[in-house]
């Protein structure tokens, strides 16, 4: 009795894995706020602070000084008496006092050379047993411009309240 091995072996590389079907866009990356984005935020909000019916608030924001910045995980400096809040800390503020908390809601800012749109506005955080159903924000877009260095308002563009 004779016994006879074959060894089969496959060359070349192996077949690459498709990727999983999904409906769910991938997640963007946090967008950073840059110093260029921060001078136009610290403008904007100087101007609020100068004149606050500037501001598309809908009366929502009351004497509050608190500011989130899009996506609402981060906390740039921001001008005294504004203070940064993570979109955590302002559902916890909400948890903790039972009312809807207004803030000021910095929703996207672009800065082309001199030229910035900042879109600003205002929402609330309303307690967990009221986190589904929100129906509320007001935003507005200014038009800055830089010289020498100091970012002023030039002219605001749309403004809505739903």
């Amino acid at each position: 009795m004779r016994f006879v091995f074959v060894v089969l072996a496959a060359c070349g590389s192996p077949r690459p894995s498709t990727p999983p079907v999904s409906n769910t866009p991938p997640a963007k990356p946090a967008r950073v706020v840059t110093t260029a984005d921060s001078d136009v935020i610290a403008a904007a909000l100087e101007r609020v602070r100068a004149t606050p019916e500037t501001l598309p608030d809908d009366s929502l924001v009351g004497k509050k000084h608190y500011v989130m910045i899009e996506p609402g995980t981060q906390k740039p400096p921001l001008p005294a008496p504004f203070v940064a809040m993570t979109k955590i800390e302002l559902d916890a503020e909400a948890d903790r006092t039972n009312t809807n908390v207004g803030f000021i809601h910095i929703f996207a800012v672009e800065v082309q050379g001199d030229d910035a749109d900042i879109t600003i506005g205002c929402d609330i955080a309303p307690p967990a047993a009221n986190r589904k159903h929100r129906l509320c924000c007001c935003e507005g877009t200014d038009h800055y411009t830089r010289a020498k260095g100091v970012w002023t308002y030039a002219s605001t563009g749309m403004q809505i309240c739903s």
